[in-house]
């Protein structure tokens, strides 16, 4: 079981830089007078936002939709139903976490003044 969780594990964080790297290739292309600067890194910091927020859209709904076929098809076996409804709640809860995480930093915003929902360099 630590093996598979292991596995899945390096697999997004390999996924994750794969993605980052893509994403800064873009911004880091330029030679000479439009060289990259540190201020470039804002663009880069907006695109995995972005990339991040549509992949966990596509994998709750993947989720959603994986759990639910395996609650269909379980046809009554009590392992299999406990199973389809793993998948639904740790769906439920990773999209649970990520709106709580946002509305911490939009608390943030409303107590202290100071705007953490931007990443501004320069």
């Amino acid at each position: 079981m630590k093996i598979k969780i292991l596995n899945k594990s390096l697999s997004v964080s390999f996924l994750s830089i794969t993605v980052i790297l893509l994403l800064a290739k873009n911004a880091f292309a330029a030679n000479g007078p439009d060289a990259p600067s540190v201020c470039d890194l804002q663009q880069v910091f907006l695109n995995v936002i972005k990339v991040s927020g549509a992949l966990l859209g596509f994998g709750f709904f993947a989720m959603m939709v994986f759990g639910g076929i395996k609650y269909l098809f379980s046809a009554g076996d009590p392992k299999a139903v406990q199973s389809a409804k793993g998948t639904l709640t740790w769906a439920i809860i990773g999209l649970a976490i990520y709106a709580l995480s946002f509305t911490i930093l939009l608390l943030i915003r409303a107590f202290t003044g100071v705007d953490v929902t931007t990443f501004k360099l320069c």
